[in-house]
């Protein structure tokens, strides 16, 4: 039995579970976000037990954990003190299942998730294992961004560390930060620096960006690639993605050899790996999205990625 730990409206979770129906494989899906409605849990003699709809599922039958993005456990009833006791008892029973399932049963298992979520560590780490990586700036210090913009000839960008999503009170606002060019008109407001650790790249003149997903040794690497006025896009998620081609490309050997060791220092099964490719063909490494994403590369373009997961699956069976 594969469990797909995930929340009810996930579309990738929706990809990859078709996915597995058509090919036979046996799973079940649980969404956090409705675990309390939907499943029991039992324990007893040293076995942990999890019923949802028809399936019992013991916890030394569970071949592999696909972790994709699960929600915090939410009751349908009117919030009050106990209903919150109640949910904090049920996220202890489920950890507690969860928990006897060993960690390299995880696509990914959590800890490894965070291990590998930090931008500036990755970007050490990534160096540290041979891969190419742009020259970066975090700091609070306005002079220092002055020094740097000059450094690269007037050429910078400036991206967010975390998810640069900003959540409003009603959702139609909220907004996306995206990875954008420094301007000497930008430049004006370089004091707010100082409220909030900011990080500055050499901007890379790109050929195109590419997206490697990586499943236990396994690569499929995809050009996203959409040129606006002339030049790569500077962040390839600008216009929901509009106006962009996909197309699978082979990756150098020894780009391919740096991945898997950095991915593996982490303890990571999975991973959605952004490159850029310079004008010169080099690769050079952005970040690890330890919960990336990737239905859409294999809608896009029939990238295989999801055979990935069914292949695994099925030889692990």
């Amino acid at each position: 039995m594969v469990i797909v730990l995930s929340n009810s409206e996930d579309a990738t979770s929706d990809f990859l579970c078709e996915k597995l129906h058509q090919n036979k494989v046996s799973y079940c899906r649980l969404n956090t976000d409705s675990v309390m409605r939907e499943c029991r849990i039992d324990y007893s003699n040293s076995k942990a037990t999890l019923t949802l709809g028809k399936n019992k599922i013991c916890s030394t039958e569970v071949m592999a954990v696909w972790l994709r993005r699960p929600k915090h456990l939410h009751h349908t009833g009117s919030q009050s003190p106990e209903l919150g006791h109640a949910a904090c008892e049920w996220m202890e029973a489920l950890e507690g299942f969860l928990a006897h399932i060993p960690e390299n049963r995880w696509i990914n298992h959590p800890t490894a998730n965070a291990r590998a979520s930090h931008k500036i560590e990755q970007l050490t780490r990534a160096s540290q294992n041979g891969l190419r990586v742009p020259d970066s700036l975090l700091t609070q210090n306005p002079e220092a961004v002055r020094a740097f913009w000059r450094k690269y000839n007037r050429s910078l960008v400036v991206k967010p560390l975390s998810s640069g999503y900003i959540e409003r009170q009603n959702p139609e606002d909220d907004s996306v930060i995206y990875t954008s060019g420094v301007s000497e008109r930008s430049l004006e407001n370089l004091n707010l620096v100082s409220q909030c650790p900011t990080l500055f790249q050499e901007q890379i003149a790109k050929e195109s960006d590419v997206r490697v997903c990586f499943l236990d040794g396994e690569m499929v690497a995809v050009d996203l690639i959409a040129i606006d006025q002339g030049r790569q896009r500077l962040d390839i998620r600008r216009n929901n993605m509009q106006g962009v081609n996909y197309r699978v490309r082979e990756m150098p050997l020894d780009v391919q050899s740096r991945l898997t060791e950095l991915l593996q220092s982490y303890a990571l099964r999975f991973a959605a790996v952004d490159f850029v490719i310079d004008e010169k063909g080099n690769w050079i490494f952005l970040e690890i999205n330890p919960n990336g994403q990737w239905a859409w590369l294999d809608l896009e373009c029939d990238a295989g990625i999801s055979e990935l997961f069914v292949n695994k699956f099925k030889a692990d069976a």
